[in-house]
């Protein structure tokens, strides 16, 4: 039987191999505006005062992070991407572990989801909004499930709210997903008679709230500190 440490360098060396041909994907027009506003970012301008997206702020922070860590060039945001899509791809591969016996079955999800990603994404649509909220959206869902499985935990529910106010950074709409995870994992735990204590979901709600506080809070703060808060609500 092939053991799970083997499915995964291989699932995640197909992927690897398979971005790394489209390192030099040049900029389509929306990834060049995402480049520009970091680039702007970082010379002191600032987010729509200066320069003006319609794109929440989540997506000019990873271009800002990118081109400070890896180079203001298509290979340096791609090769972001391409981290940050090998984290998705070890997230996928736990949650497809969980689900099927065979630990080569595991190897489908990370392969199919990463791998025809970087082959046919091109110039319009490698390193999108769509593409880099998969990592927060599928991070939470696993925490829901490890949570429903093994008991919740402040971490978990810590995690869960920082994941969450990412997803509301890149994509506000897409935060009914982790949202609708909760809701399916309470409403199961009801059904099988295994109630939280009340101060004990107070707790785990408290601590999902300063999940998503360390996302926007300082978002508020710089927006508010700058005088523009009224553009970014």
């Amino acid at each position: 039987m092939v053991s799970e440490r083997v499915v995964s360098v291989l699932a995640l060396a197909v992927v690897v191999a398979t971005a790394l041909s489209a390192l030099w994907t040049p900029f389509g027009v929306d990834q060049a505006l995402f480049a520009y506003g970091a680039r702007a970012i970082s010379n002191g301008d600032i987010l729509y005062r200066d320069f003006w997206d319609i794109k929440p702020p989540g997506i000019f922070a990873f271009y800002l992070g990118a081109s400070l860590l890896f180079g203001d060039t298509e290979v340096g945001i791609h090769t972001a991407d391409l981290l940050w899509q090998i984290c998705l791809a070890l997230v996928l591969l736990r949650l497809a572990r969980s689900g099927v016996d065979h630990p080569a079955a595991a190897f489908v999800a990370p392969f199919a989801a990463l791998s025809l990603y970087w082959l046919h994404g091109g110039s319009e649509h490698l390193t999108q909004v769509e593409a880099l909220v998969g990592l927060p959206i599928a991070t939470s869902l696993l925490l829901v499930l490890e949570s429903a499985t093994r008991g919740p935990s402040a971490p978990k529910a810590l995690l869960l709210g920082v994941m969450a106010g990412l997803i509301m950074a890149m994509k506000p709409l897409y935060v009914a997903l982790p949202a609708s995870f909760v809701l399916v994992a309470v409403l199961r735990s009801r059904s099988a008679h295994r109630r939280l204590e009340p101060a004990r979901v107070g707790s785990l709600a408290g601590m999902l709230v300063v999940g998503v506080g360390l996302v926007w809070l300082p978002m508020v703060g710089y927006f508010s500190y700058h005088g523009i808060f009224h553009e970014f609500a």
